[in-house]
């Protein structure tokens, strides 16, 4: 039997995977609750087959701010929007 995290990782994969090969950055919080912190983590494991991906915890922020940084042009977060790498 598969655990339920691999169910899961499958269901995702199977039914939200990227059509296309891409790079992906899933950037979360690290002030999250534990179940966003996971579910981000989920995503990257059930993607990683479809896509390049990494997953960013970043220290201090939570939903409603993590993304203020895109403001900034030289931040991480909006690096790593722009990147073509």
């Amino acid at each position: 039997h598969l655990s339920i995290r691999r169910q899961r990782q499958m269901c995702i994969r199977d039914r939200c995977a990227p059509r296309v090969k891409s790079d992906i950055v899933a950037w979360v919080g690290a002030d999250e609750r534990p179940e966003f912190i996971r579910q981000t983590e989920i995503l990257t494991d059930a993607w990683n087959d479809q896509a390049k991906v990494k997953t960013v915890i970043e220290r201090s922020r939570h939903h409603f701010d993590v993304i203020e940084a895109l403001s900034h042009p030289q931040s991480p977060i909006t690096n790593a929007f722009i990147s073509s790498d």
